[in-house]
């Protein structure tokens, strides 16, 4: 569909109103109106043709393009290409959208974790007494940040943060009234 009106004919018409188009297979002129015009825009149909024969030739015809993610060609009807990603397979439209759009940045859930075992492993190297620091619970204990991981701005090194003065044993309990401001050491 190309359209041979302005913009200001499209904004001034009325929804019944017909608006004249061109063929994108026969090249003729013909007339839609604007609700269906409108309604075509809406679906992103940018490929409409003036009679059910140029549409059939429309959806005979394929183009060759490439693919997004692996650049190898193929083809593909030009009424099914809806946006400027495309893919010869699904492999390849996953692929791209973890690669685009991961779920979860590298690293992301993983240097808490880390900061947390090596926070365990400086506390137990320190000399300092393995119990609460509070109830002086020793059967088990918990290695709590006194400041806590999420305050450190992201690019801080875990050696800032596992400061062993930042560190302080507490029993579960303990260290749940601290992350819940029942308790500061």
């Amino acid at each position: 569909m190309i359209p041979l009106y302005s913009y200001r004919t499209f904004e001034d018409a009325e929804f019944k109103d017909l608006l004249p188009l061109r063929c994108c297979i026969c090249q003729q002129v013909f007339y839609r109106t604007k609700k269906r015009i409108h309604d075509t825009i809406e679906r992103k149909d940018s490929l409409q043709t003036c009679s059910i024969k140029c549409r059939s030739i429309l959806r005979k015809t394929s183009i060759t393009v490439l693919c997004t993610f692996c650049h190898t060609k193929f083809t593909r009807r030009p009424s099914a290409i809806r946006s400027k990603n495309l893919f010869c397979s699904k492999t390849c439209a996953i692929s791209y959208n973890n690669h685009q759009f991961p779920k979860r940045q590298p690293g992301q859930s993983t240097m808490p974790n880390s900061i947390r075992a090596i926070a365990r492993r400086i506390y137990r190297n320190s000399g300092k007494p393995q119990s609460c620091y509070k109830c002086k619970y020793d059967k088990y204990y918990e290695v709590a940040h006194i400041r806590p991981i999420s305050k450190f701005p992201k690019n801080t090194p875990p050696s800032i943060i596992n400061d062993i003065n930042n560190l302080i044993a507490l029993c579960p309990n303990c260290h749940w009234e601290m992350d819940n401001g029942l308790y500061s050491p």
